[in-house]
């Protein structure tokens, strides 16, 4: 896979399609749209793809799980967050 910063273009919408699992909302509807845009990403596998949630949009969304009194539940722009992506991926670092 690719350093984040020479592959913006392609992981930005699997960012954008995950990002979705950390609102404050239900996202059983949304699952069908978040396996389609993970599947239809031309160059990830599942590894990859497990790697991008974990330890990109885990680490820059995990705040709005727990945020009081309620979190985003429309999502965030995405200039936003590929800035706090950058800042707060964990690639060889812990998750906690």
């Amino acid at each position: 896979m690719k350093p984040i910063d020479q592959d913006l273009p392609t992981r930005q919408p699997v960012w954008e399609a995950l990002q979705v699992l950390f609102m404050d909302t239900s996202q059983s509807h949304e699952l069908p749209r978040i396996a389609q845009v993970c599947a239809q990403s031309p160059s990830y596998t599942l590894e990859e793809l497990r790697t991008i949630l974990f330890s990109e949009v885990f680490p820059a969304c995990r705040f709005n799980m727990v945020a009081w009194p309620g979190g985003e539940w429309l999502g965030f722009e995405l200039d936003w967050l590929t800035q706090r992506i950058l800042r707060e991926h964990r690639h060889g670092k812990r998750l906690c």
